[in-house]
């Protein structure tokens, strides 16, 4: 009793820390069901404290906070724990920590066992670093975009024959192709590439032929007529 008192005390202060830690010694010698409720309130009052420091401008030290929040959940709640590292995943972005937010996503779609949420994941790293590569000068921007690709590629590899998975080889190629690595003798190939896979693979509304064809489109406009024609062939 006489810890939550120094607990609901510390909380009328302010004094989020020294709660978190009067409620944990509460539970040492609670009940069964009252340790529940005082571990409840051990994690209020770390969320609390994360809510106060990046109120008062300390939003590193707040996303440490939700990331351990994350920690003390991942074995008894996955989803409010990904939920506090979407937390801190939204303060590193604030404050320009882009590396730490693409690295979250990523052990977020570890945890995650529907396909369509693990793209939710990958997506969030991949748009990040696409956004900073649109920004970044020449060197860098080569650098973010080969980020960008290896995001894209590990999806790719744990569904193969998925039609998101076609998609996102047809986005890199693209990258190939235009500006962002401008090599599209490299692009004809992949599409070859891709082509040959084609049978495998969902490819949605597409076809087999319009994914040779645009391998054709780039060696005309590289005027390479013998690859043209050896392909024709």
């Amino acid at each position: 009793i006489c810890n939550v008192k120094l607990a609901e005390i510390s909380e009328l202060n302010g004094d989020f820390g020294f709660a978190e830690k009067f409620y944990q010694e509460a539970s040492k010698f609670a009940s069964k069901s009252e340790k529940k409720d005082l571990q409840q309130n051990a994690l209020a009052s770390i969320n609390s404290a994360a809510e106060t420091l990046l109120n008062n401008g300390n939003a590193e030290v707040a996303a440490a906070e939700y990331l351990r929040l994350a920690k003390e959940l991942e074995n008894t709640n996955v989803e409010k724990s990904i939920g506090f590292m979407l937390r801190a995943i939204d303060v590193y972005k604030n404050i320009n920590e882009y590396q730490k937010a693409i690295d979250l996503f990523l052990q977020i779609a570890d945890l995650r066992q529907n396909k369509n949420e693990i793209l939710a994941a990958f997506s969030g790293a991949w748009s990040i670093s696409d956004s900073l590569a649109e920004n970044a000068d020449l060197l860098s921007a080569i650098t973010l975009w080969k980020q960008s690709e290896n995001l894209r590629n590990q999806f790719i590899k744990k569904y193969k024959k998925s039609n998101e998975a076609y998609i996102l080889r047809r986005q890199i190629i693209e990258f190939y192709e235009n500006y962002q690595f401008n090599d599209k003798e490299k692009a004809a190939k992949m599409y070859i590439k891709l082509h040959n896979n084609a049978s495998e693979m969902n490819l949605g509304e597409d076809s087999k032929e319009a994914v040779f064809a645009k391998a054709i489109l780039i060696y005309e406009e590289l005027k390479d007529e013998a690859k043209m024609v050896d392909l024709i062939v």
